[in-house]
């Protein structure tokens, strides 16, 4: 897809994701005001805000994307599609989502099934990413976010075994073939021992 280009950020430029509805639940306030302090020290990377909400909120989003003074680096997808959404999620270097409420967020487990790691607050109710080291759960806390950012971005090899995390984790739980298998080996083993 065209996304980048049609939000004019460069293709070669690093980005953070958020995606999901634009909506208070979603705790995007906490994730602007830590990206701010995480763009101080790496402006080099930008942050992308992916989906739509009620233009209201939107708009409040934005006039705090001024304040903050993270204008330049903060871009807006607004509604999009499903091959766009994907190419955000491959190229993004992280997905953040510090949701206030939320249970298993469909949206992490896209991010991770392309092996991109997360960044989510306990609130999402997703213990998995801790267990298999596939990203960092925080609190909503703007200083645990930074940290959680600093800690993702201290090397590349750190990124690189939360990206192979994420694919194994998706792989060994959430892949369907590999849960058939599971359960039939299971119903197997039961089987044998009933004989």
């Amino acid at each position: 897809s065209n996304i980048l280009e049609k939000i004019d950020l460069n293709k070669d430029k690093k980005f953070l994701l958020f995606f999901g509805r634009i909506h208070p639940k979603k705790g995007i306030e906490f994730l602007l005001k830590a990206f701010q302090k995480f763009h101080i020290s790496h402006d080099h990377i930008s942050l992308i805000i992916g989906g739509h909400g009620e233009q209201e909120y939107v708009e409040e989003i934005k006039v705090l994307v001024k304040k903050l003074g993270i204008e330049n680096a903060v871009k807006f997808t607004g509604y999009a599609t499903h091959e766009e959404k994907q190419e955000l999620f491959t190229k993004a270097e992280v997905f953040l989502l510090t949701s206030l409420a939320d249970v298993h967020p469909k949206a992490i487990l896209e991010s991770l099934s392309v092996g991109t790691p997360v960044i989510i607050s306990k609130e999402c109710d997703f213990q998995e990413v801790e267990e298999f080291k596939a990203g960092i759960i925080v609190g909503l806390d703007i200083n645990e976010i930074h940290n959680a950012l600093i800690t993702m971005f201290e090397n590349e090899e750190n990124r690189s075994k939360y990206s192979k995390n994420a694919l194994r984790l998706v792989n060994e739980r959430f892949l369907l073939d590999n849960q058939i298998k599971k359960m039939i080996y299971s119903y197997d083993e039961k089987y044998d021992e009933d004989k």
